[in-house]
């Protein structure tokens, strides 16, 4: 219930999409085409590609002007180019896509980024320790890094409450506005 914990405390999360998986997983699957020399598969997959992405911008197309950002995903080529100061595209799995999408955020101006993970979860950790190097680069963002083992923690809301009232500071401070 983050999401819903966020909004109480005036703020507005974005979740990353599930389209952004199913990207990936089509972007990885080009690349072992490529690397295994298997170009007939390959060229099928570009083609789906193009059926895909028209028909997605027919139907979201009648959105434009009405959903200002994110209409349409960026393509996972610059999610994986956004991730690369931070983790190589080798290593495969969401620890890519979400070092890639904080970067996305932050360039977009988002107030915060949070990386919810369940407990003991290896790509959240991996992610955890990068977003270390990513706060170096973008030390205004703040950052809150949560995991879940299906307990409550008494610090939760707590740690909730800093973080919004970080994003918040950096929101009034973007806008020139100053508060105490």
């Amino acid at each position: 219930f983050v999401v819903r914990r966020i909004e109480e405390l005036g703020g507005e999360a974005c979740l990353p999409p599930l389209e952004e998986w199913l990207d990936y997983i089509d972007w990885e699957r080009k690349r072992d085409y490529l690397i295994d020399r298997e170009f007939g598969r390959l060229l099928k997959e570009h083609l789906k590609t193009y059926v895909q992405e028209r028909d997605l911008r027919r139907i979201t197309g009648i959105f434009e002007g009405t959903i200002n950002d994110f209409l349409y995903e960026e393509p996972t080529e610059h999610i994986v180019d956004k991730a690369a100061p931070y983790i190589d595209c080798s290593i495969r799995g969401e620890a890519v896509l979400s070092m890639g999408r904080a970067v996305e955020y932050a360039e977009k101006g988002f107030h915060g980024i949070m990386n919810l993970t369940p407990f003991n979860c290896l790509p959240g950790n991996i992610v955890n320790a990068l977003l270390n190097k990513f706060s170096q680069k973008y030390p205004h963002v703040p950052v809150l890094k949560m995991s879940y083992d299906g307990l409550q923690q008494a610090s939760e809301e707590t740690r909730l409450e800093a973080f919004m009232y970080q994003a918040r500071q950096l929101a009034l401070a973007e806008s020139g506005v100053t508060a105490s």
